[in-house]
């Protein structure tokens, strides 16, 4: 269920529902590879930052957010990522919230790290009335490393 704190009227959980909806494409972009889907969900001079490691890795702008999706599968060829709990707060044109993720990254080895995390993030509304991230950090919990069976035959 969406947590929306502006009026609970239809376009407050309209924005709520299509801000949640970033963080789907986020996935599935990151999922897929795809470098054009994935920096399509972010301003034109967005931010992302992550506390992968202990160091924060910091990308500016759609030209250094695109090398995220191949970054992700040079370590993990596929990875699965899960969206869950989602709150928004809408103010007009901007908005905050938190996006919770276990995502899966399951490398050569069978070896699955997952990756609980939180995404932090700011949104804005452009011209055409359509909700990007114009910030997002990645704020990873913990991590669990477990062995992966093979598909079934």
């Amino acid at each position: 269920m969406h947590s929306v704190r502006n009026d609970e009227t239809a376009p407050g959980i309209r924005d709520a529902l299509a801000i949640r909806a970033l963080s789907e494409r986020y996935a599935q972009a990151v999922d897929s590879g795809d470098s054009v889907a994935f920096v399509s969900v972010f301003k034109p001079d967005g931010h992302l930052v992550s506390n992968f490691g202990g160091a924060e890795t910091h990308f500016y702008g759609r030209e250094q957010l695109a090398q995220i999706p191949a970054r992700a599968k040079d370590g993990s060829p596929t990875t699965m990522h899960f969206i869950g709990n989602h709150m928004a707060d809408v103010t007009g044109d901007t908005a905050t919230g938190v996006t919770y993720c276990i995502a899966n990254h399951l490398r050569e080895d069978r070896s699955n790290m997952v990756l609980m995390l939180r995404y932090l993030d700011s949104y804005s509304r452009d011209s055409d009335g359509e909700w990007l991230i114009a910030d997002r950090r990645v704020d990873i919990q913990w991590t669990e490393t477990r062995q992966a069976d093979p598909p079934p035959a």
